[in-house]
């Protein structure tokens, strides 16, 4: 007698894919139980699911309180706005033009891998905007991945905050994605003043640092109120390496989501502006003795890698600066012993060395911080889930009010002093 089909992690995972959000799949049959099953799975550690008991207890109370208040007019009116910046893989990839449809993620990728070798791009060209390699096709960013942003987005909705996700191709220049988002909130210069907070996650967060980069100091200053930056990929990491190498069980979007990456699919990422632009670069920021100049050099990717993309993308973060924000930033980190240096073993495959240093599982820390910014820290949270935990939520909240975090997320001062000296 076969299982229900609630209790198949496959199955799962492909409804809660179709949904399209947590709170989407809320409202449909059985969906309620769909996401008890994922978030009570013995076989499965809160790493790996897609919501936890915890998040999903929130997630019904938030859901609740929305219910109860629903009759209070004046709920319905927001107070700010939000503009949350995904991470990598964090935003949906659609062919709009071709025949593959939703790519990334689409839910027979769950099975098979499905049309992942379509997000290849076309060869780098300087001064030529990315663009896809196949011809008819052309992939666009409709919105968020299910789950990863829902939650946050629905605790500061209750909240009266209107959200907007600012989806991105992250296959493509960082560049391109940060100019979208600064004429995006440049456009609110003929509106209504009304407070407006950016909440960025990982490579996300170069997307938003970048656009206040873009809009400089004097309209950044008048239009944006908060920068919050969760997990902040700030000088690269190491997950991007190893990626671009082929060593594909790195990428813990698609281990979470169970997509089976097809083989020789380090081809594809190859092509990726982006991840070579989160290539570490700077050796006073490495661990272990670590020299990540190495990495600027074609013939160390025995992978193969493209030569003009590595010459745009290698150190591409050092020329981000915004300096002049710092007082209206925030750095929050997670909490995991991360990789800090990278060499290949006797196989010839591309695997950590040395020991593990301090970060967020994915994120060195001294990767992460930048002088001159206050930076939290929130014990034993990991990178992927920094967006769905309810200590960086609700210290989000007291961010975005100009109050101080809860006494159990603390500064992390001892680090972010010997960062700045």
């Amino acid at each position: 007698m076969s299982s229900p089909p609630i209790l198949d992690q496959k199955w799962r995972r492909q409804r809660i894919t179709q949904a399209g959000s947590l709170l989407a799949l809320l409202d449909q049959p059985d969906g309620r139980a769909t996401l008890e099953a994922e978030a009570d799975d013995p076989t499965l550690d809160d790493d790996d699911r897609l919501i936890t008991r915890q998040q999903l207890n929130y997630l019904l109370a938030v859901r609740a309180q929305e219910r109860k208040s629903g009759a209070r007019l004046e709920l319905f009116f927001s107070t700010d706005d939000v503009i949350i910046v995904p991470g990598f893989m964090g935003s949906r990839l659609s062919d709009v033009d071709g025949p593959n449809g939703l790519i990334w993620i689409d839910p027979s990728l769950v099975i098979q891998g499905g049309p992942l070798n379509a997000l290849k791009l076309a060869s780098y060209q300087k001064g030529v905007l990315d663009h896809d390699a196949a011809v008819g096709v052309r992939i666009e960013a409709p919105g968020p991945i299910p789950a990863i942003y829902d939650l946050m987005a629905a605790d500061l909705e209750l909240r009266r905050y209107s959200v907007a996700i600012h989806a991105f191709d992250w296959r493509k220049d960082i560049d391109h994605s940060a100019v979208i988002l600064a004429d995006q909130i440049r456009a609110r210069l003929g509106r209504k003043p009304r407070p407006l907070h950016l909440i960025a996650h990982s490579q996300g967060s170069l997307v938003a640092r970048r656009a206040i980069q873009i809009l400089g100091a004097a309209q950044a200053r008048r239009l944006v109120n908060n920068l919050v930056l969760l997990g902040p990929a700030t000088f690269g990491t190491f997950s991007a390496v190893f990626a671009l190498a082929g060593t594909h069980e790195s990428l813990d979007m698609a281990r979470k989501f169970g997509v089976k990456i097809p083989p020789n699919f380090e081809r594809v990422m190859q092509s990726f502006t982006g991840l070579y632009q989160l290539l570490p670069w700077n050796p006073a920021l490495s661990a272990n003795g670590y020299n990540p100049k190495e990495l600027n050099d074609k013939d160390f990717w025995k992978a193969g890698a493209e030569a003009d993309r590595l010459k745009y993308g290698f150190g591409w973060t050092g020329q981000v600066d915004t300096t002049f924000f710092n007082d209206c930033t925030t750095i929050i980190l997670g909490d995991r012993p991360t990789v800090g240096a990278a060499a290949y073993d006797k196989n010839g495959k591309l695997s950590p060395s040395g020991k593990l240093v301090p970060g967020d599982g994915t994120v060195p820390d001294t990767l992460a911080m930048l002088p001159g910014v206050r930076t939290y820290r929130v014990s034993g949270a990991d990178h992927m889930s920094l967006p769905m935990n309810l200590s960086v939520m609700g210290s989000v909240r007291a961010i975005l009010k100009h109050e101080t975090p809860r006494l159990s997320f603390q500064e992390y001062n001892a680090s972010r002093q010997a960062f700045d000296s």
